[in-house]
């Protein structure tokens, strides 16, 4: 596929269209080649050896031999788990193919017989790209939805190219000779000012490469500012700082200066494109991350976020009706979970003003409306784009809102006006109080087509929202890690098809007695529809995370209606997620070849080991249907297995103990839910 990207990278736009039947050809067959690729991206042999030899053999001398083998294992492993988590666009077959051919544009001479080097698109709204030690790139859509041009994201895409040209995660793990791999990609380590050289070092390299690629280096300024930007942001949100302290990084200021020092020397303006691939493409795949942005900010409740990320997008497109929904929606549930959120100013609430006071520096939250002054720092708008946004009348005339309610109410006429039928059912599930006015939007709700929820919104106005839902759970599971523990480091043994096999024989064992269980594993259900995997994946994070409520009384379905779907599907009113460590405790070891020989042990050959140290670690979060009870509910416990016993025996008792005490656990706390509350 290499060729391929190649190709296509060395094609203008009159040259693309011309050849549109073989791009089309390409395009038709990338599913099945991006899943291939994907495959082999995700197998953990295949990474680790790829990782491992990628090592220079100097490093795999003596005790090392054991930790780079050790940092290779842990790494795949990590990039394994990221494939296989949903979160990865594998099902982005077209945009993955043109986010390649950009990416092949700067790929250096010494790379080029790399053949594992491949970008993905991660669904994340956060301004963030990275490379794995495998050679596997990945950039969030929030990053293709801010920037502008090929160029800038070139410039991002040689910056973590560098990272892994230079081996940087390699030098932080030996630099800090520790074993805990756990923060691989998101935690620089402990030596702060090696890691700002790391970035430096990345910084140069990657400017060398941009102007080697044909690139506007200009595109390298851009991608600084947006950092500047969401640094100051950032910094605007806080009551106490008024600059962000270096750790892994350089200060953006110090980073866009040093570029700005080099360009004086060289007129950037006038080396490289902004474009070389195609424009028009780079266009539709920016709108389409728009939409992906806003989707994976409401459904990881980045509420906030998502007011924000909606309301700029729609000063550029005023008449776009998804970007009016993602404001509607968002502002309903941020308020449903804290209704003083409804008097509170629209965006501005959350930002301090900064002054000076005699000689000490003071800041206050902000007093002012999102409309009392254009505040383009607030929205991450450029000075570029501040140039071309169509709805400057917002400012230019008396504000058409000020307040979280005044916006939902505005913005919900707006809805309407341009055909979304979907905002008349979140202004329904924002009336609490009176059912009478949330039953007439609910009715006009219904008579509307297309609707996304008419058997949700039937159920909520006909008083059997709770009565279809049987009284069954479906258990999902999801994780089982097997870990032997060599002295103070743990390794995980990727489980084979006869592991998964293996244990899934046990769990049905152990929820045999549980006649109202139903049992499903994720991975099964991820073969067969990625996108209830990614659902499914959303609600288990939901139901593990600390979600505060100032409300007086929340409902999973009001909430979230796209969940009461899913309860429907499995004829359930509880999904819980069944998470499950086995650790053996053995002594040190400090050999690669010990290393090995743990990796290629079975599950059922670690069960069978005899007079072992063992803990069992099990953690389990429900999200729950249930009239008058809590919406979720998470459960974890830790037990050491007796070490004479049979562990096949013991592990099918302690796990079902454990169920039972978590439905008693679940039943004495939705007792106090419902004394509070009643």
């Amino acid at each position: 596929m290499i060729c391929v990207y190649i190709c296509l990278a060395d094609l203008n736009l009159t040259q693309l269209t011309k050849m549109k039947p073989l791009i089309s050809l390409c395009i038709a067959l990338m599913p099945c080649l991006a899943f291939s690729q994907a495959s082999v991206y995700a197998n953990v042999d295949v990474l680790r050896t790829h990782i491992y030899n990628g090592i220079d053999d100097d490093l795999k001398q003596g005790k090392w031999e054991r930790r780079t083998y050790r940092f290779a294992d842990l790494s795949a492993k990590e990039i394994s788990k990221l494939m296989h988590s949903g979160r990865v666009y594998t099902d982005w077959a077209q945009w993955e193919l043109y986010l390649n051919a950009i990416f092949q544009r700067i790929v250096p001479p010494q790379l080029a017989n790399d053949s594992l080097l491949h970008a993905y698109i991660l669904a994340d709204g956060s301004f963030n790209a990275f490379m794995t030690p495998s050679g596997s790139m990945f950039i969030n859509v929030g990053v293709l939805a801010q920037i502008d041009d090929e160029a800038t994201l070139a410039s991002i895409m040689a910056h973590e190219l560098a990272h892994y040209y230079l081996k940087h995660s390699l030098e932080r793990f030996i630099k800090s000779e520790s074993g805990d791999f756990r923060t691989l990609f998101y935690d620089f380590g402990a030596n702060e000012r090696f890691s700002i050289q790391n970035e430096n070092e990345a910084d140069s390299l990657a400017t060398i490469w941009l102007e080697q690629s044909g690139y506007a280096l200009d595109g390298m300024r851009k991608s600084q500012e947006i950092s500047l930007q969401l640094e100051n942001q950032l910094i605007s949100r806080l009551k106490d700082k008024w600059e962000l302290k270096e750790t892994s990084h350089p200060g953006a200021s110090k980073r866009l200066e040093r570029f700005n020092t080099y360009a004086q020397k060289t007129q950037v303006d006038s080396i490289g494109k902004p474009f070389l691939v195609s424009k028009m493409l780079f266009g539709r795949l920016k709108k389409q991350c728009k939409g992906e942005v806003l989707k994976n900010l409401l459904a990881t409740y980045k509420y906030d976020d998502c007011i924000e990320k909606a309301f700029k997008y729609h000063l550029y497109d005023p008449n776009n009706p998804e970007y009016v929904y993602y404001i509607v929606e968002a502002i309903r549930k941020m308020c449903y979970l804290d209704p003083t959120k409804w008097k509170e100013n629209f965006i501005t609430y959350r930002y301090y003003n900064s002054s000076e006071v005699g000689n000490f520096k003071v800041k206050k939250l902000m007093e002012e409306n999102i409309f009392t002054e254009f505040r383009p720092d607030l929205l991450l708008i450029t000075e570029d784009e501040e140039n071309t946004i169509p709805t400057m009348f917002y400012w230019e005339d008396s504000p058409k809102f000020i307040t979280n309610e005044q916006a939902f109410l505005f913005y919900y006429q707006v809805g309407l006006a341009l055909g979304n039928n979907e905002v008349i059912l979140s202004n329904a599930l924002s009336v609490t109080h009176d059912k009478d006015a949330r039953n007439e939007l609910l009715r006009n709700y219904l008579s509307k087509s297309p609707i996304d929820y008419p058997e949700y919104a039937d159920a909520l106005l006909n008083g059997y929202i709770w009565n279809d839902l049987r009284s069954r759970t479906l258990t999902v599971m999801n994780d089982f890690d097997v870990v032997i523990k060599q002295g103070d480091e743990k390794i995980s043994i990727p489980a084979t098809l006869e592991d998964s096999l293996f244990i899934r024989s046990k769990v049905r064992n152990i929820l045999g007695p549980f006649e109202d269980k139903k049992l499903l594993f994720m991975q099964d259900i991820r073969a067969k529809s990625i996108d209830e995997y990614r659902f499914l994946s959303e609600m288990e994070i939901f139901s593990l995370i600390r979600l505060i409520s100032n409300s007086n009384k929340t409902e999973l379905h009001i909430l979230e209606p796209g969940y009461w779907s899913i309860f429907m599907k499995y004829g359930v009113n509880e999904i819980e997620f069944l998470n499950v460590g086995y650790f053996e405790s053995r002594s040190s070891e400090k050999t690669k070849e010990a290393y090995e020989e743990v990796l290629k042990m079975s599950f059922e050959e670690v069960f069978d080991q005899e007079k072992r140290v063992r803990d069992l670690q099990v953690l389990v979060g429900s999200v729950r249907e249930k009239e008058g009870c809590l919406m979720k509910f998470p459960y974890v416990r830790s037990y050491s297995l007796p070490s004479k016993n049979d562990v096949h025996k013991d592990f099918i008792e302690y796990l079902q103990a454990h169920f039972y005490n978590k439905e008693k656990m679940e039943k004495k706390a939705d007792g106090i839910y419902k004394s509070y509350y009643n």
